[in-house]
């Protein structure tokens, strides 16, 4: 048995394949687009689930599939909760093994992610623990259980139902199966998401056209400009990355690899002396 997670505009639903269709998960990469036919519907704790036997099938398509995650701020998020939630990375920890109670062993490895409304660690078991996550990467977590975590502070676990998509901000969206990556690729506009997801709009802020621009280029301080970036360099200078182009940044503000921030200030010698980090 394995499982993809197939979305369009409607909506999302976990696919378990059965059998020899479990093979099919090695065939797909997040981000394609597939058409589920034959299948049939049950439900498992409390969620619809589409299942593919025998005389079903998942095929390849050449079709436009838009579909948008809805996320969770992450401020709102409370124990109990099964949600979605979006952000920066800004904390990474290596993957460690454990040894299970009936001998085998285990592996989890710990991120932690930040949106505008706030940061939670979240853990990664088993297969999860494999996602290719960095410093930086803006990431999708869906299903994911909130648990009362280390010193009382919260925690997402992100078990076998969940799923990790690094978002791609260069390129639109499509519907996708994959058996762990999931389906998401796209950042909503309404969401937990904002905290990443105008960069491109307001970073253009950063470098205006024509008598400014030449000026910054040629040692002359500029009028105040801001940008809005990744961290993904610290100490002097500090760099920012908006996805598009990258700023040096003076500043004593303290600041951590991940980390998105707006600073404002002159810019000199393309280095925008900021004044204002917020």
């Amino acid at each position: 048995m394995a499982n993809l997670t197939v979305g369009d505009e409607t909506g999302r639903v976990r696919v378990t394949l059965w059998d020899e269709k479990a093979d099919l998960t090695e065939e797909f990469e997040s981000g394609e687009v597939v058409e589920v036919g034959d299948g049939y519907v049950r439900e498992r704790d409390g969620d619809l689930e589409l299942h593919v036997g025998d005389r079903g099938t998942v095929e390849r398509v050449d079709e436009d599939v838009e579909y948008v995650p809805e996320t969770t701020d992450i401020g709102d998020v409370e124990i109990g909760q099964t949600v979605d939630i979006g952000g920066g990375i800004i904390e990474t920890d290596p993957k460690r093994t454990f040894d299970r109670d009936d001998g085998s062993e285990g592996q989890v490895r710990n991120v932690r992610v930040k949106d505008e409304t706030g940061e939670i660690r979240v853990a990664l078991w088993g297969a999860k623990a494999d996602a290719d996550v960095d410093l930086a990467d803006r990431v999708v977590f869906t299903d994911v259980e909130i648990q009362d975590g280390w010193q009382d502070d919260l925690e997402a676990s992100a078990n076998w139902r969940s799923t990790v998509s690094v978002l791609d901000t260069d390129a639109a969206s499509k519907g996708s199966g994959s058996a762990d990556a999931g389906s998401e690729g796209t950042e909503s506009a309404e969401t937990g998401l904002d905290a990443f997801g105008d960069t491109a709009e307001s970073g253009g802020r950063a470098s205006a056209d024509g008598g400014d621009g030449d000026a910054a280029r040629n040692g002359e301080a500029t009028g105040d400009v801001e940008f809005t970036g990744t961290v993904v360099q610290t100490g002097d200078p500090v760099v920012l990355d908006d996805g598009q182009q990258t700023k040096s940044v003076e500043t004593g503000a303290s600041l951590r690899l991940g980390e998105e921030i707006t600073v404002r200030g002159p810019e000199r010698d393309g280095t925008i002396h900021a004044e204002d980090v917020f």
